[in-house]
């Protein structure tokens, strides 16, 4: 779950990890490289990237339902070792229509927080509730942002769409409505095939 997140160079998974569970994470040593590993993880690959060493790679299936990036190289990984259970669970994110599989829930919850922690770090008051719908991509789609507001122009610190009753940013049943029949939507320009 912490692992398909994005965080700032500065913050350590493990961190993360001990505090979503409430004690630091129990670690080992590897036997091929000097990087700490999750002693009970279902599995670990140990291995090194060299600058340069680059294979082909893709088009690969999204969460989303389509293929991504087109074929471009990337690194390769040397295995050096490889741990696991005797009989590990493997989850993967799933190239199907929504939901494919809970990394898009896992993304939604985690990146729902972080623009929330950033809000408040950005000093806006007021903020009710924040969410990043899994069937929108977990944030790259859409984002909802409740916001009691308090001064004019308040509501445009982060949503360009004002809405003077609460808002369940969770629930669909209550936003489609809202988007669809108080929205102002503004023009955008579309270029493709």
């Amino acid at each position: 779950m912490v692992a398909a997140q994005s965080y700032g160079s500065d913050v350590s998974e493990l961190d993360i990890i001990g505090g979503l569970v409430g004690t630091p994470m129990e670690l080992t040593s590897g036997v091929t490289t000097s990087l700490p590993i999750p002693a009970r993880a279902e599995i670990v690959i140990e291995g090194t990237v060299a600058k340069g060493d680059l294979e082909m790679e893709g088009p690969l299936g999204e969460f989303t339902g389509y293929y991504g990036r087109p074929e471009e190289p990337q690194p390769v990984i040397n295995v050096t070792a490889l741990h696991m259970r005797k009989q590990p669970i493997m989850t993967a994110a799933l190239m199907a229509d929504y939901p494919a599989c809970e990394i898009g829930a896992y993304y939604a919850i985690m990146r729902s927080a972080a623009i929330w922690d950033d809000l408040q770090r950005f000093g806006i008051p007021g903020i009710e509730g924040v969410y990043c719908h899994p069937a929108a991509a977990s944030s790259w789609g859409m984002t909802v942002v409740s916001i009691k507001q308090q001064y004019a122009g308040h509501i445009a610190q982060t949503f360009p769409q004002p809405r003077n009753a609460p808002l369940d940013p969770t629930s669909p049943n209550g936003l489609s409505p809202w988007t669809t029949t108080s929205t102002q939507p503004i023009s955008i320009k579309f270029s493709g095939h």
